[in-house]
């Protein structure tokens, strides 16, 4: 009797869990069906985790709320006017729109914690510095980051992005192991590269892009069109993995629409050498983590030009080329 009597409880508690869950939901979905439910007790708790993972660096948001996406058929967490500031309290980077990906163990506990974003209609900075580079206003540091390249040769090039590739398989491992984001997604961001005196450099616009970071490593995929420096290229994609040891990196480049005069002009031996060729170039490269860059291989497509051979000039129609570069091993 005392055991059915026990039965009789456990099974009535959870027939109140599933009535008060039932209600809750309902009461959820009236909400969103009449519109926003704002979300004022998450502000604190997002930009709190934002600002730690940052070391401190300010953030802030204008709202939250809990929105129903009909053509999706689903419920999201949105954040308006994300803004992200640097160490001297100067805007880096803002998105006007933001999708939360947030925990579900935290919610129950009435807190927000973000995992994921996915954000829209903003900008960002990629600053230049004496030491490397400041990334939405986040400082990253790697060595020889401010080479003129226009005073070096080809070699010193590879030796310099030798060194500079493994300081960002070394930063990788240490900067996403405390990285409280899994995944970050953007889309119609403007991409602003400037020097260290912020003069603009290049500008990639209408950018989207992928990062992600678990137990498989890191992946990150990027695009958008060129804008803002004449002869950049028209359009750019790249793609980067890192396995799970961050023993790594395998990452390709294209460029689309780019003139290879403007790209034999940044080298002290190509300068002057190169007329038109309007070219798809495909870069791709693998670096190991001990002892640098293992492979690179290159192909162009190249439309109508000239190439100095000597004191005669080559016509060129159409050229298509690729190769393979392994520096352990070609001399």
């Amino acid at each position: 009797m005392v055991r059915q009597t026990a039965k009789v409880i456990i099974l009535e508690i959870l027939g109140g869990l599933i009535l008060l869950s039932m209600i809750f939901v309902g009461y959820v979905a009236f909400r969103l069906a009449s519109g926003p439910v704002e979300l004022g007790f998450a502000k604190a708790d997002i930009e709190r985790t934002l600002q730690d993972s940052r070391e401190g660096r300010k953030v802030t948001l204008e709202r939250i709320t809990l929105e129903w996406l009909a053509d999706e058929n689903r419920a999201v967490i949105i954040a308006s006017d994300l803004r992200f500031f640097d160490d001297a309290g100067h805007l880096a980077a803002e998105a006007g729109r933001a999708e939360i990906l947030a925990d579900i163990g935290h919610l129950f506990s009435g807190k927000i914690r973000p995992i994921g974003f996915t954000l829209e209609e903003g900008w960002l900075h990629i600053d230049q510095t004496e030491d490397g580079f400041l990334i939405a206003g986040d400082p990253i540091s790697i060595q020889d980051a401010d080479p003129e390249i226009g005073a070096l040769s080809a070699h010193d090039i590879l030796e310099t992005a030798n060194q500079s590739l493994i300081d960002v398989l070394t930063l990788l491992r240490t900067d996403t192991e405390r990285l409280p984001l899994e995944t970050v997604v953007f889309r119609d961001l403007d991409i602003v590269f400037r020097s260290a005196a912020q003069t603009e450099r290049a500008r990639l616009v209408d950018a989207k892009g992928d990062f992600t970071h678990g137990r498989d490593g890191i992946s990150l995929t990027v695009s958008g069109q060129s804008a803002g420096r004449a002869g950049a290229p028209g359009q750019f994609a790249g793609r980067l993995s890192v396995p799970d040891d961050y023993s790594s990196i395998e990452a390709e480049l294209a460029f689309e629409e780019w003139s290879l005069q403007s790209l034999a002009n940044w080298f002290e031996e190509g300068a002057g050498r190169i007329s038109g060729l309007p070219s798809d170039l495909t870069l791709a490269f693998r670096v190991n983590g001990e002892t640098g860059l293992e492979e690179v291989r290159y192909s162009a497509v190249s439309g109508k030009g000239a190439v100095q051979l000597g004191a005669q000039p080559l016509s060129i129609e159409q050229v298509a080329v690729e190769g393979r570069y392994l520096p352990q091993t070609d001399l």
